[in-house]
């Protein structure tokens, strides 16, 4: 029998191939969301009204599927559903911080909880899910097969790459392109800018 977690990374995995349009892509990751909120036994309806995003976005159908729609970036909707199921305890760590893959349930009710962009707060975006938390979740990704650095217009920096002046280590291409993405929901620079600005401050 298929698990809700196997279903969930098949529609992911689906969503990331190369030939489907942003549509498509955003649609089949709001359905591997779905299923990931569905296992997850979550009350809808007591998340939207004990919360407070009722207060800044339209409400939607309370149910897994009208919660996915509030999503916007494939990538995010990725990086909730793998803290979900890790949460869950669908399966090991897999190099996932637990305490920080729990914060998908606030992330989903609490506004200011949530990560900034140039357009305000960012729905199921947990502010405390720093770079760091992100790779984690890309490289999991991976690890299940899912391609994260496809069908993202968030590619790799196009800023001269300059020689690390610390020992901090490079992620994969395919990491980083993916990391590329997560990072462009919230409005960041790429991976290899924010890295270079670490360097410098601690150099």
């Amino acid at each position: 029998m298929t698990t809700s977690l196997e279903k969930s990374v098949e529609l992911f995995k689906q969503a990331f191939e190369p030939d489907h349009t942003t549509e498509q892509r955003r649609s089949l990751c709001r359905k591997a969301l779905a299923e990931a909120l569905t296992f997850s036994e979550v009350c809808i309806q007591s998340m939207w009204d004990h919360g407070d995003w009722k207060d800044h976005l339209s409400e939607p159908r309370m149910t897994p599927r009208g919660i996915a729609s509030l999503f916007g970036k494939p990538h995010s909707m990725l990086v909730s559903a793998l803290s979900i199921y890790r949460d869950q305890g669908s399966f090991g760590s897999m190099g996932i911080d637990g305490d920080k893959a729990a914060l998908w349930y606030p992330a989903m009710s609490k506004r200011p909880l949530c990560r900034e962009s140039s357009r305000g707060p960012v729905f199921g975006m947990h502010k405390d899910w720093g770079d760091e938390y992100l790779a984690q979740v890309v490289t999991c990704a991976e690890e299940l097969g899912i391609d994260a650095s496809v069908g993202t217009n968030f590619g790799s920096s196009t800023s001269p790459k300059s020689k690390p002046k610390s020992a901090r280590k490079k992620p994969a291409d395919g990491v980083e392109a993916a990391l590329n993405g997560l990072l462009g929901t919230v409005g960041l620079p790429d991976y290899s800018d924010l890295s270079k600005t670490l360097d410098d401050l601690v150099v």
